[in-house]
Parts: C-alpha cells; sequence; structure tokens
C-alpha cells in the first residue's frame, strides 16, 4: 500500500472541496486511483 504525505492528502481534500479540479484530472496528475471514497475518508466524511 502506497503512503502519501500529509501535505498531498490536504491539497487533495482542499481541490476537491473547492471543486478546483476534476477527481479524474487530480488523479491524472498526482499519478492515483481516482477513488472518491478515499479521498472523502481524509476530509471526514
Amino acid at each position: 500500500m502506497t503512503k502519501y504525505s500529509t501535505q498531498l492528502k490536504t491539497k487533495l481534500v482542499l481541490e476537491v472541496l473547492n471543486k478546483e479540479k476534476t477527481l479524474n484530472v487530480m488523479a491524472s496528475e498526482y499519478n492515483i486511483y481516482p477513488n472518491l471514497d478515499i479521498i472523502l475518508k481524509y476530509k471526514g466524511a
């Protein structure tokens, strides 16, 4: 399992919340799997 830094997780969550980019665009840019459940987990939803 890949571990991501807290800073990267925070940045991803903020981008999702602010709707700056779509999840698929972010997944491509950060080379991650576009799974919203994981992003929302770090958001605390």
